[in-house]
């Protein structure tokens, strides 16, 4: 017995049953190949390497934009840092600064009036 599309062929001589189940395991054979040729694997074969392609194209934009990241928070980092270094060397040099100048009298400031009316010290000329 054979099935050939749900029908049934009952052939009685074997010679011919022989070379019909050759024949329809050689179509069928060859559809087969060929449905995995043009069917199946045909458009698996790039699908699958094309999201493959993208996955890692995807990985790498994603890691590319990792590093970008983290470099700009290393940067901001590093300038925060300097700046805070520049604040404390101003805030040292106002100190420094304020304790030179702390006996030196200022125009118009306190103890600026002996400057003022007798005319003496540094800016008398």
């Amino acid at each position: 017995m054979s099935y050939f599309g749900g029908t049934r062929l009952r052939i009685f001589a074997r010679e011919y049953q022989n070379r019909l189940h050759k024949v329809a395991h050689k179509k069928y054979v060859r559809v087969c190949r060929d449905d995995a040729r043009s069917g199946f694997y045909s458009i698996a074969g790039p699908y699958t390497s094309i999201i493959l392609v993208l996955m890692y194209v995807g990985t790498m934009v994603g890691d590319k934009q990792k590093e970008l990241r983290e470099v700009r928070k290393q940067k901001v980092t590093q300038r925060e840092l300097s700046l805070a270094q520049e604040n404390d060397l101003m805030r040292q040099w106002l100190v420094e600064t304020e304790k030179d100048y702390a006996n030196v009298p200022v125009p118009g400031g306190r103890g600026s009036e002996g400057l003022l009316e007798g005319g003496g010290g540094a800016s008398a000329g």
